[in-house]
């Protein structure tokens, strides 16, 4: 199953639009941090096409924001490359106003 949502969010998300990504995707994330399953593949796929110049983080909703911040940050270990992204995050929840029990 892992394989799959692997091809899926690698092969097929960079087509899909913001709406789905604000939506769809962060709930992918979501469910992987919720069940602690850490997948390397996907969290880096994942941070590259959010910030991107065709999706950029900006074009999130702040639903998305907040729960990524989340899901990031529950994921994280030391060393994992994504620090510069979840540093993103961080910032931009801060320049909307998410407070951290939004974000949690």
């Amino acid at each position: 199953m892992q394989a799959a949502l692997r091809r899926v969010v690698v092969d097929d998300v960079p087509q899909w639009n913001i709406k789905f990504i604000d939506v769809d995707l962060t709930r992918i994330i979501t469910v992987y941090a919720k069940l602690g399953v850490r997948n390397d593949v996907v969290l880096k796929a994942v941070a590259r096409l959010v910030a991107s110049d065709g999706v950029g983080l900006e074009n999130l909703c702040s639903w998305a924001v907040a729960a990524l911040t989340w899901s990031y940050d529950a994921l994280a270990v030391d060393g994992d490359a994504l620090g510069i992204f979840r540093g993103s995050l961080h910032r931009l929840a801060a320049r909307r106003g998410l407070t951290a029990e939004q974000i949690e």
